[in-house]
């Protein structure tokens, strides 16, 4: 079976476990050759798959898929390895580039070295990119991204999320917070879903999306309206919190690195 069309996929099952995805190499349309899986056959007679191991065109070692438990299917009905994540899962990616989505469920991501694209897309999953210039994106819920070594992209998205540029790395890092007040069903009452930015160094910008820079102030001694007991500068919009730039940056510093739009 080979996967979907696409440059750069990735391969993904419906799980009531956590299942760990690790990748050893990069994966393409043309380096999944062929693959094995294991399973059993449960009380009731029905064929379930509970690991999936990829190789290349030289049987090398492409991934594996381990503690998920589904029915074969399952597998069929999906229409070969189209993505159908849904439970809370860990994915390793590869020393290459990689597309790593976190699909439904808390996730945990370690995309380690490469330009890497990770999507946690819904629930409240955590991204680590490592070293490379990545591109990160929370989607739906309150997540957690480090963007680490390289020039990253750090796009938290709807939700409470705590955003780590990585102050030592020298790089600039492009930080874009949601106006939740704005663009959350669910609006930002008293600041709750506010971002917290990390480690962001005067190389770093941050881009606010959903209004327009007119509508952007800063405050200095903002604390954490969640309780976590981080302060910094607040960036409201409209006098509601949006983030907090935890650290020593004054307002004008912060003021200067800022943008407002629609990104």
């Amino acid at each position: 079976m080979v996967c979907s069309s696409g440059i750069k996929t990735r391969q993904f099952f419906r799980t009531k476990t956590m299942a760990k995805l690790e990748y050893f190499q990069p994966i393409n349309q043309a380096n999944i050759a062929s693959w094995t899986n294991e399973g059993y056959i449960d009380a009731q007679g029905v064929s379930r798959w509970t690991s999936l191991t990829m190789y290349d065109n030289n049987n090398a070692l492409v991934g594996q898929v381990q503690g998920f438990d589904i029915p074969e299917a399952d597998v069929w009905a999906a229409n070969s390895f189209q993505p159908i994540l849904a439970g809370d899962d860990i994915f390793d990616g590869s020393w290459g580039d990689d597309e790593l989505l976190g699909y439904q469920g808390m996730d945990v991501i370690n995309a380690f070295e490469g330009d890497d694209m990770i999507h946690g897309m819904y629930g409240k999953d955590i991204m680590r990119a490592g070293i490379g210039d990545d591109t990160c994106r929370g989607g739906h819920g309150h997540d957690e991204i480090w963007g680490e070594g390289g020039k990253d992209f750090l796009w938290g998205g709807i939700g409470r999320n705590r955003m780590y540029a990585g102050d030592a790395d020298g790089d600039q890092d492009d930080l874009y917070v949601s106006a939740d007040s704005m663009n959350n069903a669910n609006g930002n009452p008293g600041g709750v879903n506010s971002d917290l930015l990390y480690e962001v160094g005067l190389e770093d910008l941050i881009f606010i999306h959903g209004i327009d820079d007119a509508a952007l102030s800063y405050v200095d001694g903002v604390t954490d309206p969640n309780g976590s007991g981080s302060s910094g500068v607040g960036i409201e919009v409209n006098g509601v919190l949006e983030a907090i730039v935890v650290g020593d940056l004054s307002t004008f510093q912060v003021d200067a690195m800022t943008t407002g739009g629609f990104f």
